[in-house]
């Protein structure tokens, strides 16, 4: 994980490198896999579910194999100056 510090007039920013097992028992086709990543700051929070992810998608959703391992990096933004990380959640979950 890579984080900015807090600086006056400046949002916080970061990514995060996850490696995540598909541990459902089952194959996911392509398109039907969502690592479901929520970033909690002291005021405010980040997640994919802020955006539809039934249109566009915004990150490939690769096919898995029962017990895949596989690799995704997520960028998040405080949303207000001064809120600083406090949590990353992840949550993995087959889309309907």
């Amino acid at each position: 994980m890579t984080l900015s510090e807090l600086i006056e007039n400046k949002l916080q920013q970061g990514n995060i490198n996850l490696s995540a097992k598909n541990i459902s028992g089952i194959s996911m086709p392509k398109g039907k896999e969502d690592l479901h990543v929520i970033v909690i700051f002291n005021n405010t929070f980040q997640m994919e579910a802020d955006l539809n992810p039934t249109t566009e998608q915004l990150r490939p959703r690769p096919a898995l194999t029962k017990d895949q391992v596989f690799q995704q990096k997520t960028e998040f933004t405080a949303g207000n100056y001064g809120d600083y990380l406090k949590y990353i959640l992840v949550v993995g979950r087959i889309l309907k």
